[in-house]
C-alpha cells in the first residue's frame, strides 16, 4: 500500500471512530436533554439495568459471545431503554447479515459499538439487539453476569447522584469517564468478596459425588448436597434445595442449616453490603418456611 493510500485509510478509520463516539455520546445526551436518561430514572428502575453482551462471528465463522468494552455500556443500556428492550444481548450486524438463516425485523434500529483488537487498536461495528433478530442461528443463550451488572449499575447510580446533587456537566464524555472511575473504585473494594465467592463456588464444583461422606461431616454433607443440586433439575436453586434436604431429610435444626449457608454458600460472601437487607441465610430460610411443601410438612408433624 502506498503512503498516500495508507494515510487515507488511517484518516477514514479515524473518521469512523469519531462518528461512532459522537453517536454513542449523542444517545445519552439526547436522553438527558429529554429527561429520559437511565440515570434520571427512579432507583427501582435503575436497579434493573443489565450490562450488554455481544455476539460476533470469529475467523472460523463460529458465533461467539463476549462482554463489551466499558465505552459502550451506558449508551447500550440507554439504547435498550429508549427502544423498550429487556434483552441485554446484541449481535454484530455483519455477523447477522452474513447468515441467510438470520432475519432482521423490519424497522429494527442499530447502534454503533467501539471494540478493540488483541493489540488494543479500536475499530467500530454496528450492532442489533437480539430481540430484533429471528431465525435458526440466532443465539439462544441468555447472558447475565452479576459482576458486570453491578459495575454497570454503579455507573448509572453515580451519574444519578451527580444529577441529584446538581453537579452533572453537559460534557457527556467526561461524565461517563467519571462514572467509570467511580465504578472501578467500587469494583476494587469488592474484590475480596468476589474472591471469596469464587473460592466457595470452586470448592463446590470440585466435589466428587462418587466419594461417600461421613454422616458426621457437617461441611462435607452440605457441600455434597449443594453439588448434587447444582447438577440436578434446578441448578440455579442449588442452595435452597440443599437447605431443604438438610432440614427435611437429615433433620438438621434450623440454626445448623443457617450456619451451613453462612459458612459455605457462595452468595453469603456478599452479606453485610446492604445493611437494609437480611443476610443470605435468612433469605433462604424465609423462602423455605413460606413454601407449601414446608407448611404441609409442619402440619403433618403436628397431626401425629
Amino acid at each position: 500500500m502506498s503512503e498516500t493510500k495508507e494515510a487515507s485509510a488511517k484518516t477514514e478509520k479515524t473518521d469512523f471512530l469519531k462518528k461512532a463516539n459522537e453517536e454513542l455520546n449523542g444517545i445519552l445526551k439526547e436522553a438527558y436533554a429529554n429527561g429520559n436518561a437511565v440515570f434520571q430514572l427512579p432507583k427501582e428502575e435503575r436497579a434493573k439495568a443489565q450490562a450488554p453482551a455481544l455476539f460476533y462471528r470469529n475467523k472460523s465463522g463460529e458465533i461467539k459471545e463476549s462482554m463489551v468494552p466499558v465505552t459502550n455500556v451506558l449508551p447500550a443500556i440507554q439504547f435498550m431503554h429508549d427502544h423498550q428492550k429487556t434483552d441485554n444481548r446484541f449481535m454484530v450486524a455483519s455477523a447477522a447479515l452474513s447468515d441467510k438463516s438470520i432475519h432482521i425485523q423490519k424497522g429494527a434500529k442499530s447502534m454503533p459499538m467501539v471494540l478493540f483488537t488483541k493489540d488494543k487498536k479500536p475499530y467500530t461495528v454496528r450492532v442489533f439487539n437480539l430481540s430484533d433478530l429471528t431465525g435458526e442461528n440466532v443465539p439462544k443463550t441468555t447472558v447475565s453476569r452479576p459482576r458486570s451488572n453491578s459495575y454497570a449499575r454503579d455507573m448509572v447510580n453515580y451519574l444519578a447522584m451527580r444529577v441529584e446533587r446538581g453537579t452533572f456537566k453537559d460534557n457527556i464524555m467526561m461524565m461517563c469517564k467519571d462514572a467509570k472511575e467511580a465504578a472501578s473504585k467500587n469494583y476494587q473494594q469488592m474484590k475480596p468478596r468476589y474472591a471469596e465467592y469464587d473460592k466457595r463456588l470452586k470448592e463446590i464444583k470440585d466435589i466428587d459425588l462418587s466419594k461417600p461422606v461421613n454422616k458426621d461431616d457437617f461441611k462435607g454433607n452440605f457441600m455434597h448436597m449443594m453439588k448434587e443440586e447444582m447438577e440436578g433439575k434446578s441448578p440455579t436453586h442449588y442452595v435452597v434445595n440443599a437447605a431443604k434436604k438438610a432440614m427435611q431429610t437429615l433433620k438438621w435444626p434450623e440454626e445448623t442449616v443457617k450456619k451451613a449457608i453462612e459458612s459455605f454458600a457462595p452468595a453469603s460472601a456478599y452479606d453485610g453490603l446492604d445493611k437494609k437487607r437480611a443476610p443470605y441465610k435468612e433469605y433462604i430460610l424465609d423462602g423455605i418456611k413460606k413454601s407449601k411443601e414446608y407448611q404441609a410438612s409442619k402440619q403433618a408433624q403436628a397431626a401425629k
